[in-house]
């Protein structure tokens, strides 16, 4: 007997996708308030904790268990789930310091970091979506 087919939804990390465009969108024509600024930031948040949570969960049905992001994303670069662990691991310090601290310097720095997120978790979106078909066919 066959084990039944788990599908891994990667709806909520294409919603925080949507809502990352939407605030870089608002940040380049600088219509962004501080407390947009804030919401962009928390939003960066929630989709890196999404990212690593998601690949994680793809990494089970691969028969591999890990337990924090590092190790997530190392593994994941190793089954061809995204391509430079390293990117991931420097996303991961920064959402470090949003949990930390609260500084102007930090939050520009942050904002900064957005438009190459955005491009990462695209990027990350069509391999998990790739390899979502791979593994239930």
């Amino acid at each position: 007997m066959s084990s039944p087919k788990v599908i891994i939804n990667l709806q909520p990390l294409l919603r925080m996708k949507a809502l990352l465009k939407k605030s870089l969108v608002k940040l380049e024509k600088k219509k962004l308030d501080e407390l947009g600024e804030m919401g962009a930031i928390q939003a960066f948040e929630v989709s890196y904790e999404l990212v690593w949570k998601t690949l994680q969960k793809f990494l089970a049905k691969e028969g591999k268990e890990t337990r924090s992001p590092r190790e997530t994303f190392r593994l994941a670069a190793q089954f061809g789930y995204l391509d430079n662990p390293q990117i991931w691991f420097n996303f991961g310090e920064e959402r470090n310091l949003t949990a930390h601290t609260y500084r102007e310097d930090i939050l520009t720095e942050l904002l900064s970091l957005l438009s190459p997120f955005v491009k990462e978790l695209e990027q990350l979106i069509k391999n998990l979506e790739s390899k979502s078909r791979e593994i239930n066919n």
